[in-house]
């Protein structure tokens, strides 16, 4: 095995780990996402983005030393493959949880919109003594009540 081949290896071995690494972190992204707590995310974007630059730099180096044709043991460019479709599908996840979460929060900013504009321009009504009433919500703060489950 030439030198060019080890080195190869070694690199498509420390993607490997990091793919393994980046799958693991979006997952931990997903799940705060589901058990709706976005704000521990923070911390983990420290970690994928070093994980990231890491992933970045491991392929411009394989691509300096010929890519994976150059590493000539095709059971680790197989292995990495694997890998490389886990994460793919992990990231199509993370995708679909950020959607949806994009949906409802839209959703929720709409219906108070419109729930806003409900309670301010109720109309005009006759009172008590047969006179013309002001319209509520105009000089007076709106109060919401919204029947909105997320």
């Amino acid at each position: 095995m030439t030198e060019t081949q080890l080195t190869n290896q070694s690199i498509i071995s420390s993607l490997i780990e990091t793919t393994r690494e980046l799958t693991s972190v979006i997952r931990q992204e997903i799940a705060l996402l589901k058990d709706k707590r976005p704000a521990e995310i923070q911390p983990l974007n420290e970690v994928k983005n070093r994980l990231m630059d890491s992933y970045r730099q491991h392929m411009e180096a394989l691509n300096r030393n010929g890519g994976f044709k150059a590493a000539g043991n095709g059971e680790i460019v197989r292995q990495f493959k694997k890998e490389n479709e886990t994460f793919r599908d992990v990231l199509k996840q993370h995708k679909s949880t950020l959607y949806a979460l994009k949906t409802i929060s839209e959703s929720m900013i709409k219906a108070i919109g419109e729930e806003v504009a409900r309670q301010a321009s109720q109309s005009s009504g006759y009172g008590a003594n047969a006179q013309m009433q002001s319209a509520k919500g105009s000089k007076t703060p709106t109060t919401l009540t919204l029947n909105k489950t997320i």
